[in-house]
């Protein structure tokens, strides 16, 4: 690379058009003459930048989707609640606060005093793996892909796509008005 200084990582959201949050990964030769540039256009153009000041492998949000993931499985696995009920747990109690509390927030709101006492207990059950489940594998080597094939945690006849891709954008559409677009 010629002029690794003006080498920017813009990292975009599922789907772009509505996620507001762009990551930007500053690499280790980019200058933050690029940085502030990239940030103030895709400030213009209504998006949400998020400088992430160090590269690391998955970025900053993909590793704290996985962390999230990587329990979930083990849940799932460990017969803990079943795939309808995690994700309803998710999406009707902390995923119900992220958009307007992020977990620093919450945890600023819930007294650290009270998180240390939950993760002295807590942080030893939590999965630990560093390899991908079983169950993920299995699913893939049988073709289970989720929606690409129309399978695996949950039933996708072909109909329904659409009808959930249409309905979680319109989801999308009201939470970004309301909460990112004053």
């Amino acid at each position: 690379m010629d002029r690794p200084d003006r080498t920017i990582i813009a990292h975009w959201w599922n789907p772009p058009h509505i996620i507001p949050v762009v990551e930007l990964v500053k690499g280790q030769y980019t200058s933050d003459q690029t940085v502030d540039l990239v940030y103030e256009l895709l400030k213009s153009i209504g998006k949400k930048p998020v400088k992430i000041l160090k590269e690391v492998p998955g970025f900053l949000g993909n590793r704290l989707q996985f962390a999230l993931y990587r329990e979930v499985l083990s849940c799932l696995k460990e017969g803990v609640a079943s795939a309808e009920d995690i994700d309803s747990a998710v999406k009707g109690t902390f995923g119900f606060r992220l958009p307007t509390i992020g977990p620093l927030e919450t945890s600023d709101f819930g007294g650290l005093d009270t998180y240390l006492n939950i993760a002295e207990y807590l942080f030893k059950e939590i999965d630990r793996s560093t390899e991908p489940p079983e169950m993920l594998r299995e699913k893939v080597i049988q073709g289970k892909l989720g929606v690409k094939t129309g399978e695996w945690f949950f039933s996708y006849p072909p109909g329904k796509v659409k009808e959930k891709i249409k309905e979680r954008d319109r989801q999308f559409l009201k939470r970004l008005k309301c909460l990112y677009l004053k």
